[in-house]
């Protein structure tokens, strides 16, 4: 099976950082977990306040799509607190160092 990564940058407008960062905790994060997401994270830019990068794994496309029409109308709201639209990459996770759970013979 494969899974999914998914990136977002959102550079708030000066100023927004903190009601920005406070809708990701209040909408983004309980909908996206609504919707299949897991193991999500977002940091702050050290050095520029106002960029947040969220990154969560998904175990389906179709969880992400129904997520993201899901999430539309929260999104217009959340972009008015944004300089411009997030940047956003969709990476199908490769290779890594987390193992995964074997399975129990049956």
């Amino acid at each position: 099976m494969a899974t999914y990564k998914v990136v977002n940058h959102y550079h708030f407008k000066k100023g927004m950082e903190k009601k920005g960062e406070k809708f990701i905790e209040d909408e983004l994060l309980k909908a996206a977990k609504k919707c299949g997401c897991h193991d999500i994270e977002f940091g702050q830019d050290k050095d520029d306040n106002g960029h947040f990068i969220g990154m969560g794994t998904w175990d389906s496309l179709k969880d992400l799509e129904n997520f993201h029409k899901e999430w539309k109308v929260n999104e217009q709201e959340l972009m008015k607190m944004c300089e411009h639209r997030p940047h956003r990459d969709v990476l199908e996770i490769k290779l890594s160092t987390e193992k995964k759970p074997k399975k129990r013979a049956a």
